[in-house]
């Protein structure tokens, strides 16, 4: 049915009465993405504190960021139903734009193989493990590859899984990097085949959920797009119209173009790879509604500066 666009993935809210995994749709949003559905999860507070006049048994959300960026990776529609003037922006807006635009994942997050195989080991169960990606071809007028920044999201897996990259689909002998989202300032890590992402064990405490969220991206041997970092999804399509690199005059400049409404300031960390270096860039989205990050280097010097259009 065309009509059908998106399904509820998830049990009712409320997960304290009714389920404690409530928020895991891993397993589910793999049925719904292979039958051309975006998986929906209930509606949700975004708030951690006691929701005024609430009449439920539990008034208050324990896990509000973890609520969210599911939420937001599975890419249907998103239902904060806080009380009126109870809506967390700090949370809400690491999944929108100024102008409300949810900024998501080109896929819903979903399971990863690897826990099928994990789950039926020492610990039989189903892990909560998943990833999901935002795909951009980087137009060199040769090759034109295409990149993908993958989000891996674990939580309440009780034990230490190692993530390499052909658990992504890439290739082992791609030169890719790791970080934690919610490490700021940002600390990049190898992630290869011998240097893979250690995940710990992630323990519940009574009812806070404890959970992690990784970024891996491909990295060049000229500037590359770490990514959005006040945003879940870093590198989305919603807010990156285009990458591209030429060469000039001996030099290799690189233009990311930017989406978003008139007088938004976005701010990108890029990767300068030769000293490992991590810059950050904040540009103001002009009249047109895009703005673009151009980046130029050559073997003596680097810069990147933004132009609103």
């Amino acid at each position: 049915m065309s009509q059908v666009t998106q399904a509820r993935a998830s049990h009712d809210y409320q997960r304290e009465v009714y389920d404690p995994d409530q928020w895991s749709l891993g397993h589910t949003s793999i049925l719904f993405d292979a039958l051309g559905i975006y998986p929906f999860k209930d509606c949700f507070w975004s708030n951690g504190t006691t929701q005024p006049g609430c009449a439920a048994p539990v008034c208050q959300e324990t896990n509000p960021v973890l609520q969210t960026l599911v939420s937001l990776l599975s890419t249907g529609p998103m239902a904060p139903s806080d009380k009126i003037g109870y809506l967390s922006l700090v949370n809400l807006m690491q999944t929108i734009s100024a102008d409300g635009l949810i900024l998501k994942p080109d896929r819903p997050a979903r399971a990863m193989d690897l826990t099928f195989a994990l789950g039926f080991q020492t610990n039989p169960g189903l892990l909560n493990l998943t990833s999901t990606f935002s795909s951009h071809i980087i137009k060199d007028g040769q090759t034109n590859p295409t990149l993908n920044w993958h989000y891996i999201f674990a939580a309440d897996t009780l034990q230490v899984i190692n993530v390499g990259p052909k658990d992504l689909g890439e290739l082992d002998n791609g030169t890719y990097f790791v970080y934690d989202y919610f490490q700021k300032p940002t600390v990049l890590s190898r992630f290869q085949a011998n240097t893979p992402l250690v995940i710990p064990a992630l323990v519940p405490k009574g009812m806070e959920i404890d959970f992690k969220y990784y970024i891996v991206f491909q990295a060049f041997d000229t500037y590359s797009l770490i990514g959005e970092r006040n945003k879940f999804a870093v590198a989305s399509n919603q807010r990156f119209n285009s990458i591209t690199k030429s060469t000039q005059n001996g030099n290799t400049i690189t233009t990311i173009t930017i989406a978003g409404s008139s007088n938004e300031q976005v701010t990108l960390e890029m990767l300068y790879p030769s000293s490992r270096q991590i810059e950050s860039y904040t540009c103001t989205i002009g009249s047109s509604q895009t703005s673009s990050l151009i980046c130029t280097e050559s073997s003596t010097s680097h810069s990147c500066t933004c132009n609103s259009n």
